[in-house]
């Protein structure tokens, strides 16, 4: 039996549906920053009474979670790291009144280190699946009609794509409570997902920037005229503004960011005024510095967030995504009453270290090479790579798709621009590969290898 035909069940999400769709335009800043100490208190105690890891965490670290009275006090609670939550057993961070529920037990990558295994309730995974509707809301779009092609890590055992997103999809449109969603591999071929894609004629395509990047070169070379989405989602990846203007240009379709994860569900997303907003009824993001101190508004820190879900595995103040963003209060046209991300960064273990300790996190190494790109009007760039052995040597590696105009001015350019950014002393290459490494176990190449590690 299709668990969503559960009275219950549907009873709870339509109640939640309801109360969650138009949040974040219904609420002002201030109310929502009440619903979010609200919720944060429920988190905060449903952690601490009903799992094991919680409360001896916070016992250990002589926190009484009683003169926790709201956010203001959250920083007074330790944060937790990836590798802590990895170590831990399912039965010390889950409640034990789910460990016989329905549900879908998911990993996460572990591409930042050892993967972390997590239950996700099904009512929880509902939950956060309307988050995903309403970003579709946000692009004017009706998420029972809309087709939606999504390019992910299905076909990869553990992964949420496939446990959760997949199965939850296939019920919910067997019920006709969904429009079509075509579910794609990342480890497909290019040519392969253009073919499906082209069968499908999605209104939105959701996937990792170097897939789209890819699909976008074969949209070029004439693959794929049919496919028409209105709108095009980059998730997984740093999406650079080169990648961006190729993908747009290919499809001829706005291309908009995502910000997901297991632990954190979408985080946030880029509304149609290219802000990246805060699902701040559904997750509290604070950014720290390396001593876990709160940073300044608008200062890039490392991502914190706390999910405000008193549901499944708790998180909170969790440090483990590994992110450098950095925050703003600024108001939207949009009409979004939420905190907004001015930069997103990348992971600070994937950056540039270099010998004065300046980190060049992953979204912001691309930039002298963009600007040499467009210099020469270069458009078939199909991938690149930093890569650091030692702290003053950095390789920067290039997949080309066909023939480059004055390619080697191009090279001596970029070179020029790299050693102007980091300064003397080190040494830059620039170099054309038929291949970009990837060595993390991820899907993808990631954009920055560094053997370096700042102490």
């Amino acid at each position: 039996m299709n668990p969503l035909l559960n009275p219950i069940l549907l009873s709870k999400l339509a109640w939640n549906y309801f109360s969650i769709m138009g949040r974040i335009w219904k609420l002002n800043k201030d109310e929502m920053k009440r619903y979010q100490e609200k919720m944060f208190l429920k988190v905060l105690r449903y952690a601490y009474h009903k799992t094991i890891f919680y409360r001896k965490k916070y016992d250990a670290a002589g926190v009484d979670i009683e003169k926790i009275r709201g956010l203001e006090d959250s920083k007074n609670l330790p944060l937790v790291s990836k590798e802590e939550l990895a170590s831990k057993s399912l039965e010390e961070i889950l409640p034990r009144k789910y460990r016989d529920k329905m549900g879908y037990k998911v990993s996460t990558s572990g591409s930042s280190g050892k993967p972390i295994i997590l239950f996700f309730p099904l009512y929880e995974s509902t939950i956060n699946s309307i988050y995903g509707l309403r970003i579709l809301k946000a692009y004017g779009l009706n998420w029972r009609k809309a087709r939606v092609s999504n390019i992910g890590d299905f076909s990869i055992p553990g992964s949420s794509d496939e446990e959760i997103y997949r199965d939850l999809a296939e019920k919910a449109m067997s019920m006709k409570l969904l429009g079509e969603h075509q579910m794609l591999s990342v480890n497909e071929s290019g040519e392969i997902l253009i073919k499906r894609l082209s069968e499908f004629k999605p209104d939105v395509i959701i996937g990792y920037t170097s897939v789209l990047v890819n699909l976008a070169f074969l949209r070029k070379e004439g693959l794929g005229e049919d496919i028409r989405p209105k709108y095009i989602i980059s998730s997984g990846e740093i999406l650079d503004k080169y990648s961006r203007k190729l993908i747009e240009d290919a499809f001829d379709a706005e291309v908009k960011n995502l910000y997901a994860s297991t632990e954190g569900a979408i985080t946030a997303f880029e509304c149609l005024e290219g802000k990246m907003h805060v699902n701040a009824d559904l997750i509290y993001l604070e950014t720290v510095d390396e001593e876990g101190n709160v940073v300044e508004e608008g200062k890039i820190g490392n991502a914190v967030i706390t999910k405000l879900l008193p549901v499944g595995v708790p998180i909170i103040r969790y440090s483990g995504l590994a992110d450098m963003v950095s925050l703003s209060d600024e108001d939207c046209e949009c009409g979004i009453n939420t905190p907004i991300i001015k930069s997103l960064e990348g992971r600070k273990r994937e950056s540039i270290i270099l010998p004065d300790r300046r980190v060049i996190p992953p979204a912001s190494a691309p930039l002298p090479l963009i600007e040499s790109l467009e210099k020469f009007n270069v458009t078939n760039l199909e991938r690149f790579q930093f890569y650091q052995e030692k702290m003053d040597r950095v390789e920067i590696r290039l997949k080309f798709r066909g023939e480059t105009r004055e390619k080697e001015k191009l090279l001596k350019d970029i070179e020029e621009g790299y050693r102007k950014l980091f300064g003397k002393g080190i040494r830059v290459e620039v170099k054309e590969v038929g291949k970009i490494e990837n060595p993390s176990g991820s899907p993808l190449p990631p954009t920055v290898i560094s053997r370096v590690r700042l102490e």
